[in-house]
Parts: structure tokens; sequence; C-alpha cells
């Protein structure tokens, strides 16, 4: 591997490790917390943020791989506390990715994780 390659591979490595340091640093608390056992049906999904942002995607990914995306209209607006209702869940293990967007235009995604029982 040349050395142009290896500096390349490094440089991208880096790049992601800063971007999800980065999304850890916006992203204060959610709602489940990350890896939550839950009885109870969830009702919504929350995110808190260290900064107001618009939430551009939620996606709320089942063990077997279906997907449910909720509707976003309740977030149009710049937010520091977001709360989104989302349908009922079937009992999976669920990946809850997101993407969200700042004031000045910098964008920011990150995921959490709960069991729905």
């Amino acid at each position: 591997m040349t050395i142009i390659r290896k500096v390349s591979l490094l440089l991208f490595i880096i790049g992601l490790q800063t971007s999800s340091a980065f999304a850890k640093d916006w992203l204060l608390m959610t709602y489940p917390v990350d890896d939550a056992m839950l009885m109870n049906q969830v009702e919504r999904v929350e995110l808190h943020f260290n900064t107001p942002v618009i939430l551009q995607t939620l996606e709320l990914i089942a063990e077997n791989g279906v997907v449910t995306r909720p509707s976003l209209e309740s977030s149009a607006t710049a937010s520091m506390h977001i709360m989104i209702p989302v349908p009922m869940l079937e009992p999976s293990y669920y990946s809850v990715r997101w993407q969200a967007e700042d004031e000045k235009g910098e964008v920011v995604e990150g995921d959490f994780h709960f069991w729905q029982h």
C-alpha cells in the first residue's frame, strides 16, 4: 500500500471518528435512553440537543429490517428539545437513526438503540 493510500485511509478514519464524537457533543439526551429495555409501548422519541436544530430525518429500524419513519411535521422549526410521536411498534430491538441541521447549516447525525418488549 502506498503512503498516499495509507494517509488517505487514516484521514478517512479520523473523519468518521470526529463526526461521531461531534454528534455526541450535540445530543445531550434521548428517550428512550440508549440500550433501554422497555416493557411499555414506546409512544414517542425525544432528542435533546445543546443547540437549536431542525430534525431532518428519523428512522426506527427493527431487528428484522423493517423501517418506521414517523412524521417530522412537529419538528419543522429549530428547537433544542424535539419530541416525535411514533406509531405502535412490534416487539424488537430498534436502532434509531437521526440527522439534524443547526441554524448555521451544520449537519450532524447519530443513532441509539432500545428494546421494545
